[in-house]
């Protein structure tokens, strides 16, 4: 899943001082949904999975999406990554591993590289 892109629109539609319409917005977005997608897909095939599977890709905050879908699929297992966040955004924003791991009632695989 991919986190908001780094656009923001301000009263007046002004997206870093440069005037944008919706169309602009919108397909900024299905470009960013279409490198995402071939993105994945790319890591689909190089894993070489033996068993049937969907990808999915979403805009918005990743805990939310990962909850929503996991709802719309009637999933049996979510599958995540963990990850290493500064201490700032850390206590700003907190985690979104963390958020599942204490809210999301199914099961959840968390997967964290080890350092080396």
């Amino acid at each position: 899943m991919l986190d908001y892109p780094e656009i923001h629109v301000v009263g007046g539609g002004s997206f870093y001082g440069v005037a944008v319409d919706a169309r602009f917005l919108q397909e900024r977005c299905e470009q960013w949904l279409e490198h995402g997608r071939k993105s994945l897909e790319e890591l689909a095939a190089q894993a070489k999975p033996t068993s049937p599977y969907q990808l999915y890709l979403y805009f918005g905050t990743p805990y939310l999406q990962a909850l929503q879908l996991a709802e719309r699929v009637n999933a049996g297992l979510i599958v995540i990554s963990a990850h290493d966040h500064n201490a700032l955004r850390q206590l700003l924003m907190g985690s979104d591993t963390d958020f599942l791991v204490h809210n999301y009632e199914g099961s959840l695989y968390v997967h964290k590289e080890l350092q080396s």
